[in-house]
C-alpha cells in the first residue's frame, strides 16, 4: 500500500482552496448573461473530487498505480535542476532516447522508456516546483490545467447547440466515469483535454473562421502532445475532424449542380489526406498494413485479458478475423463493450460495479431514444446534421477500436474517456430532437 506523509493533508486543502478561487475569479469574469457561467465553478470542482477520488482509490484500495510512478520519476527529475538546470532544461525537451542517455542513472523506472509516459513525468516535474512536490498538489493543478480542455469542449459543443447548455454539460462535465477516472495524475486526463483543445481551436479556425492563426498554433500544438501521448487516439480525432470539414462544406453548396460537381472531388481530396495521414501513422508504428494493426490490437486485448482473468475484471471478445470485413462485421459487438459493457451481474467488485451502474443508465437511455425515434429516426437525425455526424464519428470510431483492445473493464473505463462526451452529446442532442419533432 502507498502511504504519504502528513504534508499532504496540510497542502491538499489549501491547493483546493485556491483553485477554485481561481475558478470563481474567472467565472466573475464572463457575462452574467452567459448560460455557460453556472457551470465553471460546479465543473472545475467534480474535476478536483474525481482526481482526489483516483489518487485514493490507487493508494488505498489498489495500493499501487501508475499514477504514483509518474509522480515519483516527477519528483526525481526535479531535483535534477538544483544540480544541474542546464540539464534539466535540455531533458525537458528531449525525447526518450536521449533522456536514458543523458541522465542514465537517477533511478527512473520503466515508464522513461517511452515519450508516452516521459511526456507526463516531465508535466509533474515542472508542477512539483510550484506544488512543493506534494502528490495531491501536483494532481490538483494538473487537473486544473486539463480541465481548460474540457472547458473548450464545452464551449464547442454549446456552440454548436446553443439550446442545449443542460444537456452538454451532463455529456462533458459531468459523466461520473469522465471525471472520476479521467481527472487525476495519469495519461486519461491529459488526453481529455488535449481533445477537447484540438476539437476547439479546428472548430474556430474552419467553422468561425476566427483568430486562425492562433487556432492554428493551439491546433498543432495539442495535436503533438496528444501523437506524443497517444498516437492513435489523435489519428481519429483528426480524421473525425477533417469529416466533420468536408462534410459541411458539402452541406454549405446550395446549387444542386455545383454540389454534384464538386463532391467528388472533396471527397477525393479527403480519401488522399486519410491515406496519406494513415500512411504516416503506419510508419511511426512501424506497421506494414492494417490487419497488423488489428493483430496487434487483438494480441494488447488478449494479454490485458489474459493478466487480468484471477481478478475477474476481463472480458472475452471471442474470435474476429483481423481482416477489414471481420472488424465491419465486429463493429456492434465493439460498440455495446465500450459503451453498455461492463453489465451489472459482471460487477465482481465494487469498483467496477459504479461503471456497471452508468453503462446500464446509459443503456436505458439508448433504448429510450430508439423507442422515441423508432430507430430509423435515429439514424436520420444524425446522418442528416452534419455537427451530430461528427459526434458519431469520433464517438464510433475511438468506441470500436476501445472495445477491441480494451481486455478488461479496468482499461475499458479508461480507455473511453474522451469518446464519452461525444457519444453522450449525441445522444442527448437525438433525444431532444426527437422530443421536438414528437
Amino acid at each position: 500500500m502507498i502511504f504519504i506523509d502528513y504534508r499532504e493533508w496540510i497542502l491538499a486543502p489549501i491547493f483546493l482552496l485556491v483553485v477554485i478561487f481561481i475558478g470563481m475569479v474567472v467565472r466573475g469574469y464572463m457575462p452574467k448573461s452567459s448560460p455557460l457561467r453556472p457551470y465553471v465553478v460546479p465543473g472545475l470542482m467534480v474535476k478536483l473530487a474525481g482526481g482526489m477520488f483516483l489518487g485514493l482509490v490507487y493508494m488505498l484500495y489498489y495500493g499501487y498505480g501508475d499514477t504514483f510512478a509518474y509522480f515519483g520519476n516527477g519528483i526525481r527529475f526535479n531535483r535534477l535542476f538544483a544540480q544541474s538546470p542546464g540539464l534539466y532544461l535540455e531533458l525537458l525537451f528531449s525525447d526518450a532516447e536521449t533522456f536514458q542517455q543523458l541522465a542514465p542513472n537517477l533511478g527512473w523506472g520503466y515508464q522513461v522508456r517511452n515519450d508516452s509516459s516521459l511526456m507526463i513525468i516531465k508535466i509533474s516535474s515542472v508542477l512539483s516546483f510550484v506544488a512543493f512536490r506534494s502528490y495531491f498538489a501536483v494532481m490538483i493543478l494538473y487537473a486544473a490545467f486539463f480541465f481548460t480542455g474540457v472547458w473548450a469542449l464545452f464551449r464547442t459543443f454549446c456552440k454548436l447547440y446553443p439550446t442545449l447548455v443542460k444537456e452538454m454539460a451532463i455529456a462533458v462535465l459531468f459523466v461520473p466515469s469522465v471525471f472520476l477516472w479521467g481527472s487525476g495524475l495519469v495519461k486519461d486526463t491529459l488526453c481529455l483535454g488535449a481533445v477537447g483543445w484540438m476539437t476547439f481551436a479546428f472548430y474556430r479556425m474552419f467553422f468561425e473562421r476566427r483568430k486562425v492563426l492562433w487556432s492554428l498554433i493551439l491546433l498543432f500544438i495539442w495535436g503533438y502532445i496528444l501523437l506524443t501521448v497517444k498516437s492513435y487516439l489523435c489519428v481519429l480525432l483528426a480524421g473525425s475532424l477533417l469529416l466533420w470539414m468536408v462534410v459541411s462544406l458539402l452541406a454549405g453548396i446550395r446549387n444542386p449542380a455545383l454540389k454534384a460537381i464538386v463532391t467528388p472531388g472533396v471527397i477525393l481530396a479527403g480519401l488522399l489526406g486519410a491515406v496519406w495521414g494513415f500512411s504516416l501513422f503506419m510508419q511511426r508504428l512501424n506497421f506494414s498494413d492494417l490487419s497488423q494493426i488489428m493483430e496487434n490490437a487483438l494480441l494488447f486485448n488478449s494479454w490485458n485479458a489474459h493478466y487480468a482473468a484471477a481478478s475477474g475484471s476481463a472480458y472475452d471478445i471471442g474470435e474476429i478475423s483481423p481482416t477489414i470485413g471481420g472488424m465491419l462485421v465486429a463493429i456492434p459487438q465493439m460498440l455495446n463493450i465500450t459503451y453498455f459493457r461492463p453489465y451489472l451481474w459482471e460487477s465482481g467488485k465494487i469498483i467496477i460495479l459504479f461503471s456497471a451502474l452508468e453503462s446500464f443508465a446509459l443503456f436505458l437511455l439508448f433504448a429510450r431514444i430508439l423507442w422515441k425515434t423508432r430507430v430509423i429516426g435515429f439514424f436520420k437525425t444524425i446522418l442528416t446534421d452534419k455537427h451530430l455526424f461528427f459526434f458519431a464519428t469520433f464517438a464510433v470510431l475511438l468506441g470500436f477500436l476501445v472495445g477491441l483492445s480494451s481486455g478488461t473493464f479496468g482499461n475499458l473505463v479508461r480507455y473511453k474517456i474522451p469518446c464519452m462526451p461525444f457519444f453522450v452529446a449525441m445522444l442527448l442532442v437525438v433525444l431532444r430532437k426527437g422530443e421536438e419533432n414528437g
